[in-house]
């Protein structure tokens, strides 16, 4: 709260495990209208150096303003001997120095151990059994679905190729080599997939390569936007037949690019995401306004509705060392494409808002399989 006793809404806060060598940050977020904040962990989250056998972690928050388009640590409340008796604990009131007194902490930064290339949390079956227990029956209420636990597979696999193999495994009966697993694994791992549904296997994949350095709570919010995914297909089986249309279209516009010539290449564009061919691209308009609109829902229950319970669920950095590396080395400064990754952020962002336009009171919006999204709204 601020020094004078009204909350402080809106403070980027951190959470961080201190230790002799590197703290391990925990989570990031902020704090909500009423200046709280929760955070969910498991041990792993503070013991990302090899030997770290503490049982309790030595937690201190770092709070945050805004100022001159930089995040300027402006206090530090450290929690020693916390007991987390009942496997929880509060830390009470924090209170932020008076605003005249905001100044940048000399050897803070806003997110302490940010940068660290580590494991935050094991995606063991107990664990993820635990997430879905608590996330999935939210989901179910916020979209107004019944039986999506109930109907519904988790997986967890080492990278993203497994779960886009199955799926084009069951559309066209492609099965994936090594190579084409390595270079999926590697594009949409830095691209940040996190997880996946299969309607076909009626599957949730998660991708521990990027999950496995997120918090309890990241795992729980991106768990979250695949059920609804789940969702969508279950309550609407029709959208499985428009799905591998698009899937098999996809399928057979990049093999048909990458049989012919491209005058349009873009040699000094991002390899990292690449733009689709001409016969890619005129496929995926005709499947734009169906895949903003499934991804665009599904984005809609999780910014606007799970992450406000999830505050501290921010993604954190998830590349390996190799990984930030190989990204220096084909991405350049100042070449960041608009490319498939793009067109992907686009569906997200469009979508979201056509369902913030449909909300009406209190409750969410409703999934409206006939919605297209990318359409102007009626003034």
């Amino acid at each position: 709260m601020h020094a004078d006793g009204q909350p402080a809404a809106d403070v980027l806060v951190a959470v961080a495990d201190e230790d002799w060598a590197w703290d391990d940050l925990l989570g990031v977020g902020q704090t909500g209208p009423d200046g709280s904040f929760h955070l969910s962990f498991t041990p792993d989250a503070f013991r990302q150096e090899p030997l770290e056998l503490e049982s309790t972690p030595d937690i201190y928050v770092v709070l945050s303003i805004a100022r001159d388009d930089q995040l300027v640590p402006v206090h530090r409340a450290a929690f020693p001997g916390l007991s987390f008796d009942g496997d929880s604990s509060d830390l009470g009131a924090v209170t932020l120095p008076p605003r005249e007194a905001w100044e940048a902490l000399e050897g803070l930064t806003a997110a302490p151990g940010w940068r660290k290339s580590t494991r935050r949390v094991d995606l063991s079956g107990a664990l993820v059994a635990h997430c879905l227990a608590e996330i999935g029956p939210m989901v179910e209420r916020l979209t107004g679905w019944v039986d999506i636990v109930q109907r519904t597979r988790v997986e967890v696999v080492p990278g993203p190729s497994l779960a886009w193999g199955a799926v084009l495994g069951a559309v066209s009966g492609t099965k994936l080599g090594a190579l084409e697993r390595t270079v999926l694994d590697t594009v949409m791992g830095i691209g940040g997939l996190a997880g996946l549904y299969d309607p076909y296997g009626r599957t949730v994949y998660l991708v521990e390569s990027t999950l496995g350095a997120q918090n309890l709570d990241g795992v729980k919010v991106t768990l979250g936007h695949e059920l609804v995914h789940a969702g969508q297909f279950l309550h609407h089986p029709e959208l499985i037949e428009r799905y591998s249309t698009y899937v098999a279209s996809m399928v057979t516009a990049n093999a048909t690019d990458n049989t012919s010539p491209r005058a349009d290449a873009d040699p000094g564009g991002d390899v990292l995401d690449p733009r689709l061919g001409p016969a890619a691209a005129a496929a995926y308009q005709q499947s734009r306004s169906f895949m903003t609109n499934l991804e665009g829902y599904a984005t809609y229950i999780e910014h606007d509705h799970l992450r406000p319970r999830y505050p501290m669920g921010t993604p954190l950095p998830h590349l390996s060392l190799w990984g930030r590396a190989l990204v220096a080395v084909l991405r350049p400064e100042g070449k960041v494409g608009a490319g498939v990754m793009s067109d992907k952020q686009s569906e997200y962002a469009v979508g979201r808002r056509a369902y913030q336009r449909l909300r009406q009171g209190g409750a969410p919006a409703r999934f409206d399989p006939a919605l297209d999204p990318t359409a102007a709204p009626a003034s």
